[in-house]
Formats: structure tokens, C-alpha cells, sequence
């Protein structure tokens, strides 16, 4: 019987969040399906945020080398962490909010889309490798023997991206019982990536008479005056902000009338704790729906963001600063149809290339934590040891998939906290 990759995602009670999820589901079954063919990819809609039904049937009936991906945060809290985990399954939180603090679910890995979160999470751990405790239960720990990339008088990560090895610390997690403990956390840069075939989203029809910059997501999550002061910066009623996109026939719809979007970064303090930027604040991340405007050919403009996240969409999105949005649209205005159309077509294929779905896994060490979890020393040696709150067991694991494409990036893609 094949290992199970099992996703399961929010909500059946509630058809907006199976599709603001879709992108990240997708990117995550094409990835394993294409990086692991030797797994069996299977998806899982929850039933409600609030509740997984206990123990649905898709989660009773894993073993211990499967590996089980919660894409939230809505219905994540409900998962059964710690019972999978005792059963020696690997759990994984896939996040997928912009983040100013770590996020908090007790996961044996948590996959992120975005660099900024990462190392945000990294610059708040209280702990660093001078309080890291080797008595935690590994069975040939591989990789955090030392902590590379982390200066011991500070305990805080350098990043010498994108040639740094691993960094490695350890994340302090607090429990009800048992006061302030401490884990081993697991970090991967997994962004979501350009899907093809039958996952593949519609694309812009439309690159002439370019008469609307548009803004696609939840303006009321952006302070008024950042929207006023782009607004200025455009000629009158040029600012388009679209929500309310829930379908793919309403987002289709939404490509047949407008091709260049912007990224304004969230800036007010509403439905969130983790905001309180101002508008034009770099100290942020990308989100998530950059994939997916990028997969539909679209032209995107984005306000400078976190500078790894940048060098990650070099010449795929145009970064400028929040006071050149309307000066870096203005350019793309001023072109003609096919030369935006040959414009977009490029970009497109760039992050075609880049992100290329098995790519992302072999770069962030999926596959080789897949590939370690399939091999025989795992199940006669990790299996019959307890798992503990330190993370999940490893064994030396020979592996040829170390090498990420030619054409991706060669940052790193795995971080340990």
C-alpha cells in the first residue's frame, strides 16, 4: 500500500473558503504528485472551522509513515495534532496568512509562502542554539547538529541568502500543563506554484484599452488614506478595488475586463492582531494571491515587500515604492496592446519556470523528507521509539534529489526553529 499525502482544507459549510484555499490545495497536490509519484496524493474538505468531526474518516485511517498537510488557519485548530503524532504520522501546517509573529499550531512542520514569515518567526524566537536542549528524542539527527547561519551572541539568525546553510533554533512553545517547553520546529519555504493541465486557472483576455489599475482581495483590510493617496496618483476613477470573487466563473468574468492589478499591503488593525503597518511599509510579506493573478497572465504592481520575497519574483511583478504605483502603471499604460500582451506572455512563462510545482518540493527538502519516511530504517527504528513535543524522528537517509531545476533559485528552501 502507497504512503498517504493527505490535504485537508476548510469548509463545506461554506463555498468562499474551498476556493480562496484552491490555489494553495492545488499547488500542493500537483507538487506531490508530480515530486512523489510513489505517494498517494488525497484531498479532504473539513466540514466546518470550528470542528473536524471528531475523526473523519480520512484522518482515522492514516498510518505512521503518512504525512498530513492542514492548509489553514480556519479548521486547523480542530485537527488532531497530538494523536496523530503519537501514532508516528507527520503533521504539517501550511499557513497562509501575513504574519508579524510565529504562527501557532502545534505541528511537527509549518510551510510557508512567503520569506517574510519565515523570518519573522525566526527574529521573534525567545531561544536561540545557545539554551537548545540535546536531550530531545531524534534517531540520527541530520540535520541540526550545529546551528549554521546564527550568531551565538545574540541568538539571532543571519541570513547569508541565498547561500546560507540551515539555520537552526528552537521555537519555545508554552503548554497549559506543562509551563514553557521546548520543541523543534520545522520551516520550509513551499510558495505556491504555476499550475498546468487540468489545475490550470482561465486567463486575461484583454491587454488593449488598459483603462483601470485594479486591486482584487479585501480593501477594507487597507487603511483609507493609503487608497486615497494612490488615487491621487491615477487619473480619476483609473483605482478599481474588486471583492467579492468566490467562483471560478466570477474570476474568469474578472479577467475578460481587466489585466493589470496591483498589491496594497494590509495596514490596519481589523480582523487581525498581527497588523498595524502604514501604507508603504516594506516590512512585509507577498501574498499568496500573487500566484494566482501570475498564473492567469496577468500584469501585477506591488509595493516593495520583504526583500527575499522581491528576489524570489524579480522580473515576474514590477516592485516599486507605494508613492511610484501610479507612475510604474502609468508605463504599462502607455504601451501598446501586444507589447503588454508579449510583456505578460514573458513574465508568465518566467514564473512558469521558476515555480514549477515538483521544483518547489525538491527545493524545500519535501521530497527528501517523503523519500526518508518510505525507507525501510525508518519504520524499524524511528517507529518503535516515543515520539516526543521535540518534533518529528529522522534517520541518515541517502537521497539524489538534493539538487533543485536548473533555472530555480538556489536559496534554500528549509529553515529549523
Amino acid at each position: 500500500m502507497r504512503p498517504v499525502f493527505l490535504i485537508v482544507h476548510c469548509c463545506k459549510v461554506d463555498h468562499t473558503w474551498p476556493y480562496l484555499y484552491e490555489p494553495v490545495v492545488s499547488s500542493l497536490q500537483q507538487g506531490a504528485t508530480l515530486a512523489a509519484p510513489s505517494w498517494q496524493v488525497e484531498t479532504h474538505l473539513l466540514p466546518h472551522p470550528t470542528s473536524a468531526a471528531t475523526n473523519p474518516a480520512a484522518i482515522s485511517r492514516m498510518r505512521n509513515a503518512d504525512v498530513v498537510v492542514c492548509v489553514g488557519p480556519l479548521g486547523c485548530g480542530a485537527v488532531p495534532w497530538s494523536s496523530l503524532r503519537q501514532r508516528g504520522i507527520l503533521t504539517v501546517y501550511y499557513q497562509t496568512e501575513p504574519l508579524h509573529s510565529c504562527a501557532h499550531m502545534p505541528a511537527d512542520e509549518i510551510w510557508d509562502f512567503s520569506w517574510h514569515n519565515i523570518e519573522t518567526c525566526a527574529n521573534k524566537s525567545q531561544r536561540g542554539c545557545g539554551g537548545r536542549d540535546r536531550r530531545d528524542r531524534t534517531c540520527d539527527e541530520i540535520y541540526c547538529n550545529k546551528c549554521d547561519g546564527l550568531e551565538e551572541n545574540n541568538n539571532r539568525p543571519t541570513w547569508s541568502w541565498p547561500d546560507s546553510k540551515h539555520a537552526c533554533i528552537f521555537l519555545p512553545s508554552s503548554s497549559r500543563t506543562a509551563g514553557t517547553s521546548t520543541r523543534q520546529l520545522i520551516l520550509r519555504y513551499v510558495p505556491l506554484a504555476a499550475l498546468n493541465g487540468s489545475l490550470a486557472p482561465p486567463l486575461v483576455n484583454k491587454y488593449d484599452d488598459i483603462q483601470a489599475l485594479t486591486f482584487l482581495g479585501n480593501a477594507h483590510y487597507r487603511n483609507d488614506q493609503c487608497w486615497n493617496q494612490l488615487r491621487k496618483q491615477l487619473p480619476a476613477d483609473t483605482l478599481t478595488l474588486i471583492d467579492g470573487i468566490w467562483s471560478h466563473h466570477e474570476y474568469k468574468n474578472l479577467l475578460d475586463r481587466y489585466a493589470i492589478f496591483v498589491n496594497v499591503h494590509k495596514s490596519i488593525l481589523k480582523g487581525s492582531q498581527h497588523w498595524g503597518a502604514v501604507c508603504g511599509d516594506r516590512h512585509n510579506p507577498v501574498t499568496f494571491r500573487f500566484a494566482k493573478l501570475l498564473n492567469s497572465k496577468a500584469l501585477l504592481i506591488s509595493e516593495r515587500c520583504n526583500k527575499r520575497d522581491e528576489a524570489e519574483f524579480a522580473d515576474i511583478v514590477t516592485f516599486t515604492d507605494f508613492t511610484r504605483l501610479g507612475w510604474a502603471f502609468s508605463r504599462l499604460q502607455q504601451q501598446g496592446s501586444q507589447q503588454r500582451r508579449l510583456f505578460a506572455h514573458q513574465r508568465w512563462q518566467l514564473f512558469a519556470q521558476r515555480f514549477a510545482p515538483a521544483d518547489i518540493f525538491r527545493r524545500a527538502g519535501v521530497l527528501d523528507m517523503l523519500t526518508m519516511r518510505q525507507h525501510p530504517s525508518y519504520h524499524s527504528v524511528c517507529t518503535s521509539k516515543t515520539r516526543s513535543s521535540s518534533g518529528p524522528v529522522r534517520v541518515k537517509v541517502s537521497t539524489k534529489h538534493t539538487q533543485p531545476h536548473v533555472g530555480l533559485r538556489q536559496s534554500p528552501g528549509l529553515y529549523h526553529l
